[in-house]
């Protein structure tokens, strides 16, 4: 370009023309080699995905939503390089293929379809022992915690932590998916869910009187939920038992009442077991224990 200005300034216009020439034509050869046909790299993709090499597609999937991405392909590519390294049973580097997904590309169409395949594959790895269903399902719900897909994902968070007897974070979840399903029959399992976690932490580390009664309240509410047969039996069989363990603890604070000397706060339990757990197996108890105290008191008072 030197030149070109100095052959201009010494008034030799057709110097100045060849050179310009040269330079442009010096320009177009080297840009005739970078030049990338972004049509054929996407195909390429594309073929290797229909012939079934899964790694390879992920692989060339991935590079394109590198290296082109403003192409109006690249949050496609980046979906399918998550999609086919799962086929190639490489959860892991499907998972960062989806994470970069979310992050890239944050107003994709893809979004709701990357959600269904992170729900799906999360609950398939848990389903065979693999931890790692985890981190697709929290992908999932923490991105978007409330409507049907990240109910089903909150779901199947709650039924995997209930199986290791990880009874708190397990309850969140169930309750997590309440907030956001529809159907009645999957809000009443849910429900059901919470309502068993709570209970299940009832002697974790000592027993807690606050997840027996909220246990307790939680499956009472139960009683007309759309449950199953099998689901409903399940309901009724721990009620029965939280309310057991409700009137227990009643009886221990008449015995504590009792021995203080004070009746008349040791009644009023009493009379809480009576009329609030008449199925129970202390109700009973209760009555006879009342009508001694009374006599009791009667014989005190002549």
């Amino acid at each position: 370009m030197r030149q070109v200005l100095e052959a201009m300034a010494t008034s030799r216009p057709r110097l100045a023309l060849c050179v310009l020439s040269a330079v442009c034509f010096s320009c177009a050869a080297q840009n005739e080699g970078a030049y990338v046909d972004t049509d054929a790299e996407f195909d390429r993709a594309v073929s290797l995905r229909s012939a079934g090499e899964h790694a390879a597609a992920a692989t060339a999937f991935g590079e394109f939503a590198q290296e082109f991405e403003h192409d109006r392909r690249a949050d496609l590519a980046q979906y399918l390089s998550g999609e086919e390294y799962i086929a190639a049973g490489r959860e892991q580097a499907a998972f960062e293929a989806f994470c970069d997904l979310y992050r890239r590309f944050s107003h994709s169409r893809y979004l709701t379809r990357a959600d269904r395949t992170c729900v799906e594959t999360g609950k398939r790895l848990l389903g065979s022992g693999n931890s790692q269903g985890v981190d697709f399902l929290e992908k999932v719900t923490n991105r978007a915690p409330y409507g049907e897909l990240a109910a089903e994902a909150h779901t199947a968070l709650g039924k995997y932590y209930y199986e290791n007897h990880r009874f708190a974070d397990a309850g969140f979840e169930f309750d997590a998916a309440v907030k956001g399903v529809r159907d009645p029959r999957l809000r009443a399992q849910a429900q059901l869910g919470a309502a068993l976690c709570e209970y299940r932490q009832i002697d974790r580390p000592v027993r807690n009187m606050g997840h027996v009664l909220e246990a307790r309240e939680r499956l009472r509410k139960l009683r007309t939920a759309p449950l199953d047969a099998d689901d409903m039996r399940t309901a009724d069989r721990y009620l029965d038992a939280a309310l057991d363990l409700a009137a227990e603890h009643h009886l221990r604070m008449v015995t504590f009442y009792l021995k203080q000397g004070e009746l008349a706060p040791g009644l009023a339990h009493l009379r809480e077991v009576i009329e609030n757990y008449p199925g129970t197996r202390y109700s009973e108890a209760a009555a006879r224990l009342v009508l001694f105290i009374q006599k009791e008191r009667r014989k005190a008072s002549k």
